[in-house]
């Protein structure tokens, strides 16, 4: 495959996309209701994208082998997976996809289950999928190519700088009511043992309960968005707060 590198950011596009509208319709049918699944607001998902054209690069040697396509595929997406999900959680301080529910999980970051995924994946994409994509690309004029990512990447830049700020007032919102849960059980404790104290320890209680509440209430609707579109999203630091936001915000939708 002679790609120029327009091609193969074009590829990375396209690629994103099908892989928003594979992960959107598996976690809508689990769910029962549609998901815009991501972490970006664009119907594109990097990780599928990346996993596409590691896939493509790890199999040139073997293309014409389904054997080793499965193999190299299987394995290399199932690193990349590990590695975006850590570099995530360590800097958001939550895990977008959990995979803790499948059997022979790791950290669930990976497991058996979504490595054989990636492998079956990998078949598709060498024997099917790319032969669509290299005509869908190939087709369009350098030019309109060229154009069309400039376009995407500005608006792509965008909206993964967004992304990027919206996950981590996320984190300090988890930290933030975390603190508050610490603080509050603490002084609960203290009016049970120093009740002449107790008025200003209740107080002190429901100043924090309130700052709780605005919290929850001022969440914008990217913030909202974000956890909704990762309904399996876990906190190993901030599980409860994370758990509190995630149920807010249901009852805000249902009403329950």
């Amino acid at each position: 495959m002679r790609y120029s590198f327009a091609d193969w950011i074009a590829f990375f596009y396209l690629y994103c996309f099908f892989g928003w509208i594979i992960e959107s319709t598996i976690v809508s049918i689990t769910e029962r209701k549609f998901v815009n699944r991501g972490f970006l607001r664009l119907p594109l998902l990097p990780l599928y994208g990346l996993g596409a054209i590691t896939i493509l690069f790890s199999t040139l040697p073997f293309q014409d082998n389904p054997t080793l396509v499965y193999l190299s595929g299987a394995i290399s997406c199932t690193i990349l997976e590990f590695l975006t999900g850590t570099v995530m959680e360590g800097i958001f301080k939550v895990k977008y996809w959990d995979y803790s529910h499948f059997e022979f999980n790791f950290q669930g970051k990976i497991s058996l289950l979504s490595s054989m995924f990636w492998g079956f994946l990998s078949l598709l994409l060498v024997f099917q999928i790319h032969y669509l994509a290299d005509k869908i690309i190939m087709v369009i004029n350098d030019t309109a190519v060229l154009t069309g990512i400039i376009l995407i990447s500005l608006v792509f830049l965008a909206d993964m700088v967004y992304s990027v700020k919206t996950a981590l007032d996320v984190k300090n919102i988890l930290v933030r009511m975390t603190q508050i849960k610490n603080e509050v059980e603490s002084l609960v404790l203290q009016t049970i043992i120093n009740s002449e104290k107790a008025h200003v320890l209740k107080e002190r209680i429901a100043k924090l309960s309130h700052e709780r509440q605005l919290i929850i209430d001022k969440l914008s609707f990217y913030k909202k968005a974000l956890l909704r579109a990762n309904p399996r999203a876990k906190s190993e630091k901030f599980n409860d707060a994370l758990k509190d936001l995630k149920r807010s915000i249901k009852m805000r939708i249902t009403g329950k």
